[in-house]
């Protein structure tokens, strides 16, 4: 890591160096980070945030804002945002907005930091229980794969970083799908060895459309059902991770994608039968669907009050832009709670 940072303090032009962090990168990370920090005579000031998908809110941004204002940082000062998909969406956001913008570089923490939320240039927070409703577009500096900050990681946030590498194999890269299905789910270093083929993925989609105004909007894929039931669950105060909220929305929107545009049965039992078995099924219960329809009205990939997908025409091919009914909704809901 001490070579990485070398490399990129020598490119940033920088008055002030800032670090964010959580309470967990905190303690597992942090002291890597400023042990490599202070041998290149840099002593950045640290701000802590609380650790969880809950503090992903304004409430946080204004106490990171206002402590880049007691520090007297400028429009030269640079962030760090040492962390999962929380840090680093609240982050870049913070940054992004701060004096209509500061450098910002991700250290992400988590395999899916590292492989999902860290690239893409997407920033933003939650609100009124609506997930990522605020946001920008607004690439960091660099993005640096630290891999031994991943020893650190609870099974939780192993299994969560393996969704979003199981829907880039689903929507891009069937060899790799192939590869997964005969790994056993607790032998991270197979994972591993797949992490940056997966970040390639998303960066070749990225690249190809980095504002999503089109293609790049096949990295939803399982994301709108998927944070549905995310916000529900964040609502009930009984958290899912992203990963495991994704895991489900994957299974209901292959069997829309069998409704909408012909995925085959056997690709959507294929593709259910592997989740469920390391995703064990929620139940949604009749109460809060209503909710979960409520959520999918407000996702930010809506048109016109008509719900857009993406969803999988085979294993490896996806289609964007697949308009639901509520109804199609309703139906591979009740689908994957009966399986």
């Amino acid at each position: 890591m001490k070579e990485q940072l070398g490399v990129l303090v020598d490119q940033l032009n920088f008055s002030q160096l800032f670090v964010l962090c959580d309470e967990n990168t905190k303690e597992h990370c942090l002291p890597s980070l400023l042990n490599a920090m202070t041998s290149l005579g840099q002593a950045p000031k640290v701000f802590c945030m609380k650790a969880g998908e809950s503090n992903k809110n304004l409430e946080t941004v204004e106490e990171l804002w206002s402590f880049f204002s007691e520090n007297y940082a400028d429009r030269k000062s640079v962030l760090l945002n040492l962390g999962g998909g929380v840090v680093t969406d609240l982050g870049g956001f913070a940054a992004a907005t701060y004096k209509r913008g500061i450098q910002f570089v991700h250290l992400p923490t988590t395999l899916l930091a590292m492989v999902d939320a860290a690239i893409g240039g997407k920033c933003g927070i939650n609100f009124h229980s609506f997930k990522n409703q605020i946001g920008t577009f607004q690439h960091p500096k660099e993005i640096l794969l630290y891999t031994p900050f991943l020893h650190s990681l609870a099974e939780a946030e192993w299994q969560s970083g393996k969704a979003e590498m199981i829907k880039h194999a689903l929507i891009a890269d069937l060899a790799m799908w192939n590869r997964i299905k005969h790994f056993r789910f607790e032998e991270h270093e197979k994972w591993s060895s797949l992490i940056k083929n997966s970040a390639r993925i998303k960066i070749k989609v990225v690249d190809a459309d980095p504002l999503e105004k089109g293609y790049r909007k096949v990295l939803n894929y399982g994301h709108t059902i998927g944070h549905a039931v995310e916000s529900i669950f964040m609502k009930k105060e009984k958290p899912l991770s992203h990963g495991y909220a994704i895991a489900i929305g994957m299974q209901i929107e292959a069997y829309l994608a069998h409704l909408v545009c012909g995925l085959s049965m056997s690709s959507v039992q294929e593709i259910h039968q592997y989740l469920t078995s390391h995703y064990p099924k929620v139940n949604i219960e009749a109460a809060d669907r209503a909710d979960l329809l409520n959520f999918l009205k407000q996702d930010k990939k809506n048109e016109a009050g008509l719900v857009k997908m993406s969803l999988l025409k085979e294993i490896g091919k996806p289609n964007f832009d697949q308009t639901v009914s509520f109804e199609q909704a309703e139906q591979a809901i009740e689908w994957y709670l009966e399986k």
